[in-house]
C-alpha cells in the first residue's frame, strides 16, 4: 500500500504539476510539500490534506483512505467520509479559528445521523 506522500506525488505528477505549482496553489511551503512527498512528515493537518486534494482535483479519500484519530476524544473517524462537499467548509472553518478536532467531530456526528435516517 502506498504511503500518503507516495499518493500525493502520484496524483501531482498525473495532474502534470510541479512541486512549486502544487505548493503555491495550495498555499503551503514547497519544502513542506517536498517533505510530505518523501514521507518525512507523518501527520499533516486535515486542512493541508484537503487543500492538496482540492488543488489536485481529486477526492480526499484517494489521498487518505485510512483512519484519522482525533486527539480530543480518540474516536476513529473515517476520512473517506470527508467528501469534496466538506473540503471548502473545513478549510473556511479552520481559517476563522475553529479547531480541526471540532470540525471532524461535527462531520462524524453528521455522518452518523445521516446513517440513522437511512
Amino acid at each position: 500500500m502506498l504511503l500518503l506522500g507516495d499518493r500525493i506525488r502520484k496524483y501531482r505528477k498525473k495532474a502534470g504539476l510541479t512541486l512549486t505549482d502544487l505548493a503555491g496553489n495550495a498555499g503551503i511551503a514547497k519544502s513542506y510539500l517536498s517533505n510530505l512527498e518523501r514521507n518525512q512528515r507523518k501527520r499533516p493537518s486535515v486542512d493541508i490534506i484537503l487543500k492538496i486534494a482540492k488543488e489536485l482535483q481529486i477526492p480526499v479519500e484517494l489521498l487518505v483512505p485510512d483512519i484519522v484519530e482525533t486527539e480530543s476524544n480518540k474516536k476513529e473517524v473515517s476520512i473517506s467520509n470527508f467528501n469534496v462537499e466538506y473540503s471548502n467548509l473545513i478549510i473556511q472553518l479552520t481559517k476563522v479559528g475553529i479547531p480541526e478536532e471540532e470540525i471532524i467531530e461535527f462531520i462524524k456526528w453528521k455522518i452518523e445521523h445521516e446513517q440513522d435516517i437511512r
